[in-house]
């Protein structure tokens, strides 16, 4: 077996010889490939320094040094932060019991920050549940970008609870709030709140922001003249933005006096077709069961639909079987003049893990699916049920521009922007055509996709290039 301390000591050597040829002359189309083989040796320096980690953790080898603990020897030792020191231990200790996650970061195939994530999921009563699934959830996840990667995980999670019939923690009940003078001339205001309030507020402040932002285009260009303009010119930032945006929504809202209710905002949340059998029928149930100790003597009624409205797909009686989504006949014709038909390849929204489960906001935040179903109250929800093959079954379309309907079930199909290297939310994206226009592309779901501006631009840009080249 190796002398680890010799191994350490040649890997300084080999980090020195490294720093002092990064300055060198290197060829500008190699550096995206070093900077990602550094990245696969950091996460296996990762791997080995929590291994040690651990086990000098556990031997309390830092009390002959007088610290309290080995985070506070670390924190000391390496001179980093609280937070950071706690991190290492609490990472060292929770790889400890994650034999694959480990090996994957000691291969390099995945990165210290989903360990954090991981050591949460296999936390509690569904410690057993992970083992399980620890080498599925690991290989099938190698591939994704962290926020794809937390949201399979956060999916794993919920369906595990499922499985152990575990009750779902109400987000809404840790909302909080502070508003205070920090004594320094400025004034905080911090809020943690629901995913779906989160999502309602989001929505009006960057509206605000967007109106703000056109100001100060419009100002610019006043100022330096149309096309020589860029963000730096820009009298604000995007924060100080976001900051102004916040206080104009305060002096509106002091401003509307006129009595009557509220205001409110169309929430889109998205769902699977199964889980939304699933969960109907859990709500059906549960009504009735309060029904029953309400009047026990009482008997059974005919249970109506929970969710009857407008806005919901048929059910069928309750004796015969429920229609087959995939089956266009069986639907209700789609609102608009045109209906394209379902995309035989589309995945849609499902999640790649865990069943292609769909239980999120457009932006793709995961939320309990009772949620979607049972709204809080002064929460106007549209749900938006898919079918397994990915397309949506209640939107009306357009015929000539990618708005309205049309436009919002792209966003639902797509969730951001569609540029491998973007995560941009689709509210904030534009809808362009995959055929052009001009090239006899239609404008339809089938050749709809999200592009941020600046993509949608990127392509643009790039194409007027390809027809000027000679």
């Amino acid at each position: 077996m190796a002398d680890v301390a010799a191994v350490v000591d040649e890997l300084h050597s080999c980090l020195d010889l490294l720093n002092g040829c990064v300055a060198d002359d290197l060829d500008s189309g190699e550096f995206g490939g070093l900077v990602e083989q550094l990245g696969k040796a950091q996460c296996k320096l990762d791997a080995a320094t929590l291994v040690l980690t651990r086990r000098f953790d556990r031997s309390g080898m830092w009390h002959k040094d007088g610290a309290r603990n080995a985070k506070a020897w670390l924190r000391t030792r390496l001179g980093v932060p609280d937070s950071h020191a706690g991190n290492q231990i609490a990472d060292a200790k929770a790889l400890s019991k994650m034999p694959v996650v480990a090996a994957a970061l000691a291969e390099g195939t995945v990165s210290r920050s989903r360990v954090g994530l991981l050591a949460k999921a296999s936390s509690g009563e569904r410690a057993g549940l992970f083992a399980r699934d620890e080498e599925l959830l690991v290989e099938q996840t190698v591939g994704f970008s962290y926020r794809l990667f937390s949201k399979a995980v956060r999916y794993w999670i919920d369906i595990a609870n499922d499985e152990l019939g575990l009750g779902e923690p109400d987000p809404h009940e840790t909302r909080t709030a502070c508003s205070r003078g920090d004594g320094d001339d400025q004034w905080l205001i911090k809020a943690v709140l629901d995913v779906v309030a989160g999502v309602e507020v989001d929505a009006e402040l960057r509206r605000l922001q967007d109106e703000l932002f056109a100001e100060d285009w419009a100002e610019a260009v006043a100022r330096l003249g149309d096309g020589n303009v860029t963000t730096d010119d820009l009298a604000r930032s995007p924060g100080q933005r976001l900051a102004d945006a916040l206080v104009e929504m305060a002096r509106r809202s002091a401003a509307t006096t006129k009595p009557g209710a509220p205001a409110r905002r169309v929430i889109n949340l998205r769902m699977d077709y199964q889980t939304f059998l699933a969960e109907r029928a859990q709500l059906a149930k549960d009504q009735q069961a309060k029904q029953q100790q309400a009047d026990p003597e009482q008997p059974d009624p005919e249970q109506p639909d929970p969710l009857a409205g407008p806005e919901q797909p048929d059910q069928a009686p309750a004796s015969e079987p429920l229609a087959d989504p995939e089956q266009p006949e069986q639907l209700e014709p789609l609102a608009g003049p045109e209906q394209p038909e379902p995309l035989p390849d589309s995945e849609g929204p499902a999640n790649p893990v865990w069943g292609g489960r769909v239980s999120e906001t457009e932006a793709g935040h995961v939320v309990a699916p009772s949620l979607i179903l049972t709204p809080e109250d002064g929460v106007h929800v549209r749900r938006v049920v898919f079918g397994s093959k990915g397309h949506i079954l209640d939107f009306g379309y357009a015929t000539r521009l990618f708005t309205g309907g049309l436009r919002q079930a792209i966003i639902e199909r797509d969730q951001q922007c569609s540029h491998p290297y973007c995560e941009t939310p689709g509210s904030y994206c534009q809808v362009d055509h995959v055929i052009e226009y001009e090239d006899g592309g239609h404008t339809k779901e089938q050749n709809g996709r999200l592009l941020c501006g600046y993509h949608n631009r990127l392509k643009h840009t790039q194409k007027h290039a390809r027809k000027r080249a000679p």
